[in-house]
């Protein structure tokens, strides 16, 4: 199972594209290795991710490799480009949402 803290691994290391939906990810350790394998190999986890890589089986630390990236499953938390965004979520606006991850301020 995929969880939200592996997600913001993915996402720190990655330079989105203007709109959010693709990158270029940098495998800077082992654990984004690890956690691309996963998501390759898992179909809950590819579902769950929303993240997706050319191959994952030929990463390697220090590679830059392109990525699309969609929104993962509300469970696991959300990936918002701006805190707007997260906001346009009526849910989110009443209560801050637990796991969260902002494109353009890069935090989580």
């Amino acid at each position: 199972m995929i969880t939200f803290d592996q997600l913001i691994a993915l996402y720190r290391n990655t330079e989105f594209s203007k709109d959010g939906s693709a990158g270029k990810l940098t495998v800077r350790d082992y654990s984004i290795v690890e956690t691309l394998k996963q998501i390759e190999s898992d179909e809950k986890a590819v579902y769950d991710a929303a993240f997706t890589v050319d191959s994952a089986s030929a990463v390697v630390i220090g590679a830059t490799v392109s990525v699309e990236i969609g929104a993962p499953r509300t469970g696991l938390g959300f990936l918002a480009l701006t805190l707007d965004r997260l906001l346009e979520n009526r849910r989110n606006r009443i209560a801050e949402p637990e796991r969260y991850y902002l494109i353009e301020e890069r935090f989580a």
